[in-house]
């Protein structure tokens, strides 16, 4: 939410669709100069919140992926054919979460492994998050997305993923004029 203009705007358009939330947007420490509520980052990882995750995710791990998720994917990395550089990112996870999910469905290991074979059939890269080594104890919100502090981090550890991808050759260097990121969390 820290990170992705197209999804603050959306839950700005959100909130400017529920009558009860306009009389805080419109307080003078309702909203940040951009028009968003401002974000205290971090929850205490405690034992409900932890439950809560665990049924979320176990619902999640209990379906097949979508087809229309994976459609989009197949869509995404065609681009590379085209000559889009393309690098896909897992999304990063508390370490209790990760470990969680491997052992509890063979959703995640084969989910991976699609996702690696299908990066590799179109030369894209791929790149795990060893969470627990780029994000601190401290830098969670909750168990599934890093606060501030473990966004900066992971935003490190990927910029120097990057540089290494184009120091190596892997990902030539964008044109200042060209560039265009584009983020999709799963």
């Amino acid at each position: 939410m820290e990170h992705s203009v197209a999804f603050r705007y959306f839950l700005l358009y959100r909130q400017w669709l529920d009558p009860a939330r306009w009389p805080g947007a419109a307080a003078p420490s309702g909203t940040t100069a951009e028009g968003f509520y401002p974000l205290q980052s971090g929850m205490p990882l405690s034992a409900g919140l932890w439950e809560r995750t665990r049924r979320t995710y176990a619902s999640i791990l209990s379906q097949p992926p979508s087809e229309i998720e994976l459609a989009g994917l197949s869509r995404l990395l065609g681009l590379a054919a085209d000559g889009t550089q393309i690098m896909v990112i897992e999304a990063p996870a508390h370490q209790r979460l990760r470990r969680w999910r491997q052992h509890a469905s063979g959703f995640s290991t084969a989910a991976l492994g699609a996702l690696r074979q299908a990066t590799r059939e179109q030369h894209v890269m791929f790149r795990r998050v060893p969470a627990s080594r780029v994000i601190p104890a401290d830098g969670w919100a909750d168990f599934a997305h890093p606060n501030v502090g473990g966004a900066e981090r992971f935003s490190e550890w990927l910029g120097a993923r990057v540089g290494t991808a184009v120091q190596a050759g892997r990902l030539k260097e964008p044109s200042p004029r060209a560039t265009r990121v584009s983020v999709a969390q799963g």
